[in-house]
C-alpha cells in the first residue's frame, strides 16, 4: 500500500487515508487514537497527532465529528484503564469521566487488578513520621482522596488505580479534614450523584500539573498518554 501511494496525488492519498479512517470507525466505534495510528502506520506511514493527519511535513485538520469521536474513545479507554472491581468505582469513574453512558466502563474481574504499587506508596506516605500534611502529600504523588458510601477512595493517576483504603487497614481518620468530595453512592446502580466541585477541580489541577512532564500532554490515553481533548498517540509509531 505504501508503495503504491508513491504513485498518488497529495489529494489521492488523502481521500483514501480519510476513507481508511472512517471505515475503521466504523467497524469499532470505540477505536483509540493509539489503536487507529497503528493501523494507519501500517497502511500509509501516517498518523493522527492532535486532532490532524500528519501527511508527509504537513498536518491536515480531521473533521470535527472524527476529532469528537476519537477524543471520546481515547478519554472512554483510559477511564477503563483503571479497572473498577466494583460498581461504586465504576460509577466514580463515569461521573467524574462525564462520559454517556456507564455501561461503556466495564466492571473487570479483581484478578486483573494489581494495586500493590497504589498500596505500597500509600503505606510509605502514611508512615513518614516527617510529613506534616498528608493529604498534600498525597496529592503530590498524583493520588486523589475522596469519600463514597461512608469510606474513603484514593484515586491513583500516576498509576492508574483505584482503592478502598479501609480495605488495605489505612487510618482514613488522618485524611478527615477536607475531604475533597462525600459521595452517597447505591452499591447496585446509581440514580443521581453528586461530587463536590472541589474533586473535579483537584483532578483537573492534577491532570494539568501532570501535563508538565514528559509525554504528560497524553494523559487519557491507554497504552500511551493523552489528555482526552489532546488526541495524539503517534510517539511508539515514530521510532
Amino acid at each position: 500500500m505504501k508503495q503504491l501511494l508513491n504513485f498518488q496525488s497529495r489529494e489521492e492519498r488523502l481521500e483514501k487515508i480519510d476513507m481508511f479512517i472512517d471505515a475503521m470507525l466504523e467497524d469499532n466505534k470505540r477505536l483509540s487514537t493509539y489503536d487507529l495510528n497503528t493501523l494507519l502506520w501500517r497502511q500509509f506511514g501516517s498518523y493522527v497527532t492532535k486532532g490532524r493527519i500528519a501527511f508527509r511535513n504537513e498536518r491536515i485538520l480531521l473533521n470535527e465529528n472524527i476529532r469528537n469521536t476519537l477524543c471520546y474513545n481515547d478519554k472512554l479507554q483510559w477511564l477503563q484503564s483503571f479497572s473498577p472491581v466494583n460498581e461504586i468505582e465504576r460509577n466514580l469513574l463515569y461521573k467524574f469521566g462525564k462520559i454517556e453512558d456507564i455501561e461503556q466502563i466495564s466492571i473487570v474481574d479483581a484478578s486483573q487488578k494489581h494495586p500493590e504499587t497504589t498500596v505500597n506508596q500509600l503505606r510509605s506516605l502514611f508512615e513518614d513520621t516527617e510529613i506534616t500534611n498528608l493529604r498534600s502529600s498525597l496529592f503530590d504523588s498524583g493520588m486523589s482522596i475522596f469519600q463514597a458510601n461512608g469510606k474513603s477512595y484514593c484515586i491513583d493517576f500516576h498509576n492508574r488505580s483505584i482503592i478502598c483504603m479501609e480495605d488495605y487497614g489505612f487510618d482514613t481518620q488522618r485524611l478527615k479534614f477536607g475531604l475533597n468530595s462525600h459521595i452517597k453512592l447505591p452499591t447496585e446502580r446509581q440514580t443521581n450523584i453528586h461530587i463536590n466541585q472541589d474533586l473535579v477541580n483537584s483532578i483537573a489541577n492534577l491532570l494539568r500539573h501532570k501535563a508538565g512532564s514528559q509525554d504528560g500532554n497524553r494523559e487519557w490515553e491507554v497504552g500511551g498518554k493523552s489528555l482526552y481533548n489532546d488526541i495524539d498517540d503517534n510517539r511508539d509509531l515514530k521510532r
